[in-house]
Formats: structure tokens, sequence, C-alpha cells
């Protein structure tokens, strides 16, 4: 006869994990219906869309932050938060289209 053990997992003064064995993909499609949880996803997707877009730019261009400081009138430190700051704001935006020639979009879909 063939000796079977079964593992028993015991859990002392700790509450059971209530997504335990669900997939992630299920968690966060639950997680985005809460508005709150999608207002900040689409903040973030908002904020390193035009962070991409900023970059490629400058990349064609091949323009150094230090020439788009110069050119929007501002600081190294200003342009800088152009590609990574979460408040760039609508003036701002606009000061990057007029250095470097581009013409400033804005869709919503």
């Amino acid at each position: 006869m063939a000796n079977s053990t079964k593992k028993v997992r015991i859990s002392v003064g700790k509450k059971a994990n209530p997504h335990e064995g669900t997939h992630l993909a299920d968690y966060l499609r639950k997680e985005y219906k809460k508005p709150n949880i999608r207002r900040g996803a689409e903040k973030m997707r908002v904020q390193l869309a035009v962070g991409r877009m900023i970059r490629r730019v400058l990349k064609q261009q091949k323009m150094s932050l230090r020439e788009l400081a110069r050119r929007m009138g501002g600081s190294i430190s200003q342009a800088q938060r152009l590609l990574n700051d979460d408040n760039v704001n609508l003036e701002t935006l606009t000061k990057f289209a007029m250095a470097t020639g581009k013409d400033l979009k804005i869709e919503l879909h």
C-alpha cells in the first residue's frame, strides 16, 4: 500500500487572500471598473504618451534639452520636467510646439 500524504495549509491569525488563485488579468479587469482606479490609469496613460511624443520629437530633430530650454525661454530643469512631470499644462505644451516648429493638436477619442 502506497503511503500518501496530503499537504494541509493552516494559517493562524492571518486573513486569507481573497485573490489567491486568480489570474492577474481578471483582477485588473475588476479593479479597472472602479472609477478612481480608471481615472488614475487614464491619467498615467496620457502622461506616458506625452512623454514619448516629446522624446520622439527631440530625437527626430536631434535637439538637446539645453537647446529646447533656450528655445522655450526656460531652464534645463523646466525642459527636463516635460519628459518626467505628471503636471504638464497646455501653456508648456504650446511652448514646446513653438520651440520645435510643430503644430499642437489635441484629440479626444
